[in-house]
């Protein structure tokens, strides 16, 4: 009689039973990491948006606008699916044909973004010096993860920075030092 190598039934299904608890262990962690790793990217990418406007508004020697907009090109300060920097000319806070427009960009994390601008303003402005002409914050904040929420903060000296959990609880605070709630 030959030796037959391979699986019998009852060592699949010990295999199986195995993966399918490592998979029931494993799933809730990676949903936590995946979060997490949305918030990182999306907050990464706007800190970076307005670093850009910030040394174009000084390379240019003009006033950068950046703000979401909506499809007709107006400032939103919620649901909007692109950023965008542009020279404004008439301060309405709108994309016109005859302005600058330097950059427009898709954002995947669109619908957790929203604007907290000072003077309840729709858009964020830097000077020609790099100063803000207001300070603002846009704040990550997906509802079915409240934990993963974040900001990257304009201050008046047009400097920007990503929020940090300055108490260790897991939850990064805003300007005003509590918790950032969606």
């Amino acid at each position: 009689m030959k030796k037959q190598n391979g699986f019998n039934l009852i060592s699949l299904l010990l295999a199986t039973a195995i993966a399918a608890i490592l998979t029931t262990i494993a799933a809730p962690s990676m949903a936590k990491f995946q979060s997490s790793y949305s918030s990182a990217s999306a907050t990464a990418l706007m800190h970076r948006h307005l670093a850009n406007a910030r040394t174009l508004a000084i390379n240019n020697e003009q006033t950068i606008t950046v703000c979401g907009v909506s499809n007709d090109g107006s400032c939103l300060r919620s649901g909007f699916k692109e950023i965008a920097m542009f020279y404004d000319v008439n301060n309405n806070a709108t994309m016109d044909q005859d302005e600058v427009i330097y950059y427009v960009s898709q954002l995947e994390a669109a619908n957790y973004l929203t604007l907290r601008a000072s003077l309840r303003r729709r858009y964020i402005r830097f000077s020609k010096y790099g100063t803000a002409k207001q300070a603002g914050s846009f704040i990550y904040c997906d509802p079915d993860a409240e934990r993963s929420a974040a900001r990257v903060t304009v201050s008046m000296s047009g400097r920007s920075y990503q929020g940090r959990d300055t108490n260790g609880d897991g939850i990064v605070e805003g300007t005003n030092g509590r918790p950032i709630r969606c």
